[in-house]
């Protein structure tokens, strides 16, 4: 009797567990949903607006109206498709497609292409002997380039010697903003053996790159590996970034900045798709793992810095990030170190996989980002990246 009961117990588990299969019938078929591009109607500049969801993105704005980031749109918010894009490695279906996806830099002239007065940049003249002398000039062959680059020469004397950039209203696009914090970014080119450029935010914060070790042109990124964080918080007083003179032992300290960058880092930069549960013309979104694609390409060489025609201080992305899932920000989507592979001469795609729980109503949320907040002032930066035809298919075996 007990045997019986048993048996009647576990075959009625069997029919509840399956929806009231039997335990003996195979699994079910997920075949009905793999080969659907689940957001096939949400291509960036398809017409959707038979839809319920559309592609938006983290519009944030200070209160002189600037923008931070852009989805086929400028600082002012104004509309700015791309065009005349090189299309070279998109599949048919995606031309046609191209969006772009940036987020600006707060300095007006980061490539120092436009504005030979060096706005914002001052020398300090201490001493009997010349101090600071700012300049700019084409860069020298020895570091590998022919456009515009600021150059300034820093002279052995009397300290304090340094050359500073006023960080304030007319330098900076969202007026610098008490309280916000930002990261700031520049390259360095520097020639003096066993030198140190230190580098400082108004008086309470030094950074100090390490030293070149030989002679000839040392490049340094800033900040560099040796430097745990960039980040500043604006202050209420006269904000200034400075480049100091430190050189042990007393030889011309001269060096070439470029790509000078500051970035707001306590917003969220990413465009984002809610996908929903249901939809006309495809199945519900079942359990499993899913792969969000989407093209990307560096802008082509007229768009960006260096280039006298591309808009003043735009460069390309170093990193553009994906994420999926029922709930994202942009400190958790899969980060991709791209520095070496996003290139203007052809098209890439970048995919990212997960398993996902999915309950009735549940939808999906997809993330992009042309930067990466996960490292801090390691990741985080300015940039614009060219992309097309996201894809979202269901990829459980």
């Amino acid at each position: 009797m007990n045997n019986r009961l048993i048996i009647l117990q576990v075959l009625l588990l069997c029919a509840l567990s399956l929806g009231f299969i039997s335990c003996g019938d195979p699994a079910p078929d997920l075949s009905m949903y793999r080969g659907i591009d689940y957001i096939e109607k949400y291509k960036f500049t398809s017409d959707i607006s038979l839809s319920t969801a559309s592609w938006t993105f983290n519009d944030s704005i200070a209160p002189n109206g600037y923008h931070y980031m852009g989805f086929n749109s400028s600082e002012t918010g104004a509309t700015t498709v791309p065009s005349g894009i090189n299309q070279t490695g998109l599949p048919n279906d995606a031309i046609g497609d191209i969006s772009r996806l940036e987020v600006f830099n707060l300095v007006h002239d980061g490539g120092f292409e436009f504005d030979p007065a060096l706005t914002g940049w001052s020398p300090n003249m201490v001493g009997t002997i010349p101090g600071a002398a700012i300049t700019r000039e084409l860069a020298p062959d020895s570091i590998g380039s022919t456009c515009l680059k600021y150059v300034f020469d820093l002279f052995a004397g009397i300290e304090p010697e340094y050359i500073r950039f006023n960080m304030g209203p007319s330098t900076i696009k969202d007026r610098f903003l008490t309280g916000n914090r930002y990261i700031i970014r520049l390259n360095f080119y520097k020639y003096s053996m066993y030198s140190n450029t230190p580098f400082r935010f108004n008086t309470e914060r030094d950074w100090k790159p390490q030293a070149e070790r030989e002679w000839g042109f040392g490049y340094t990124k800033f900040p560099d590996a040796s430097l745990d964080n960039s980040e500043v918080v604006a202050e209420s007083s006269d904000n200034y970034f400075y480049v100091l003179f430190d050189d042990i032992y007393n030889s011309n300290n001269e060096g070439y900045i470029d790509d000078f960058r500051i970035v707001r880092s306590d917003i969220d930069y990413y465009l984002k798709l809610t996908v929903p549960y249901s939809e006309a013309g495809r199945p519900d979104l079942p359990s499993g793992t899913y792969r969000f694609s989407v093209w990307f390409k560096a802008e082509d060489p007229a768009d960006a810095s260096p280039s006298p025609t591309a808009p003043p201080g735009r460069f390309n992305s170093s990193r553009i990030s994906l994420g999926i899932g029922k709930t994202l920000t942009t400190t958790t989507v899969k980060g991709f170190v791209a520095s070496e592979t996003i290139t203007s001469g052809s098209w890439s795609k970048l995919s990212v996989e997960k398993f996902i729980q999915i309950r009735d109503g549940d939808s999906l949320v997809l993330l992009i980002s042309p930067a990466d907040r996960s490292g801090g002032s390691t990741t985080l930066d300015i940039g614009s990246v060219l992309i097309a035809f996201p894809e979202l298919y269901y990829i459980s075996e």
